[in-house]
């Protein structure tokens, strides 16, 4: 027996002893896998070709990726995780103003004219958490226990939050002169403390905790399975209305780790500089395969769609040399480049990237009715 025979044979057990690409293909539609392959071939190279016409460096690409690239995927994470259980979340970016505004006075409190120390960073963080855990039990217990629309209710408390993020920077500015503009806060000590190396060194490591919490506390699986089938799992005995609760917690406690994390790589946080993220986490986490049907959640597939959007934004979008031989602006280069893939991989793949989940329900009183 030759040795490709043996090899072979042995094939269904070394795929028992490796299921993490059965995983991943049941948590990702495959028309969603196919597509953000498709992506990787063209990001990919476009990625060292740019890089090679602005002679940009590798470690100044990754230092940018991770600074822009790691909030935004923690935001696509909280969205994607909202999705797959059926639901919609677009008070996000609100929520992550209004505790980035928290964070930063709370930096300005403690420190005052000196340089804020961990502890200093840690009681902030864990302020403008708490405000994070107050919007989403009040999204939680509208959706879950009132029956509310999730898109109405999230729309609701994002306005609230921007407004709240506003009337908090515009009082400071007048009153204790802490912002350098009405809409913003200014925190100038936060770039004593971090330089470039160590602000990536930070966001690495919280991105890890964060991905770490979503795996072992199976926040994703809870997520698929609710939105897959919600009556199934209530009649089952589990808590459906608790984990749909815990989910809008867990997601707006991560908006306001990212708002934190936009006042330490900007030194500042404006109510007007992050108006769209909500919208773009949501398309990001739907890229990354997060059906908005519900019942599929990848925080891998999220992360590579994050690292296909933000190569895509970062290389045309700050890129001269397309514009200039073009003519128009960089971001429409960008999203007309991005849409027309999308479309192409849309007309191919087909209803593959559906996702579509179909259950039966049928009574007791239906079925001996038919027996």
């Amino acid at each position: 027996m030759s040795e490709v025979s043996i090899f072979l044979q042995k094939l269904p057990i070394i795929k028992k002893l490796m299921p993490i690409p059965r995983i991943v293909r049941e948590q990702i539609p495959r028309g969603q896998g196919k597509l953000l392959f498709i992506m990787a071939i063209f990001v990919i190279p476009t990625l060292f070709f740019v890089s090679w016409l602005q002679l940009a460096s590798f470690q100044r690409t990754l230092e940018t990726l991770v600074q822009f690239g790691l909030p935004m995927l923690l935001m696509a994470w909280a969205a994607g995780l909202i999705i797959a259980a059926g639901n919609v979340d677009i008070s996000l970016a609100g929520t992550a103003t209004l505790s980035g505004m928290v964070f930063a006075l709370m930096i300005n409190f403690f420190s005052l004219d000196q340089i804020p120390v961990w502890t200093d960073l840690a009681k902030a963080s864990l302020y403008a958490c708490i405000v994070g855990l107050i919007v989403g039990l009040i999204n939680g217990i509208f959706v879950a226990y009132r029956r509310a629309p999730a898109l109405l209710v999230t729309w609701c408390t994002g306005t609230i939050t921007y407004a709240l993020a506003g009337l908090f920077a515009y009082g400071l500015h007048t009153k204790m002169g802490l912002t350098s503009s009405p809409s913003g806060i200014s925190v100038p000590q936060l770039r004593v403390v971090f330089d470039i190396t160590r602000l990536s060194y930070l966001f690495c490591m919280i991105g890890l905790v964060v991905a770490f919490a979503i795996l072992i506390f199976r926040l994703g699986p809870i997520a698929r399975a609710i939105g897959a089938n919600k009556k199934s799992m209530s009649s089952a005995g589990f808590y459906v209305n608790r984990a749909i609760t815990s989910e809008f917690v867990v997601a707006a406690v991560i908006a306001s780790i990212t708002g934190c994390l936009w006042v330490v790589a900007q030194g500042s946080i404006n109510t007007t500089d992050h108006t769209e993220t909500s919208m773009i986490a949501i398309a990001i986490a739907v890229l990354g395969g997060t059906a908005l049907s519900g019942g599929y959640f990848s925080p891998f597939g999220i992360f590579l769609a994050t690292i296909v959007w933000m190569q895509l934004t970062n290389n045309f979008a700050g890129s001269t040399i397309f514009s200039d031989a073009a003519g128009i602006q960089e971001s429409r280069i960008t999203g007309s480049i991005f849409a027309l893939i999308v479309l192409v991989a849309a007309i191919w793949l087909g209803k593959q990237m559906s996702g579509e989940i179909r259950t039966v329900q049928v009574d007791d009183s239906e079925q001996r009715a038919m027996l």
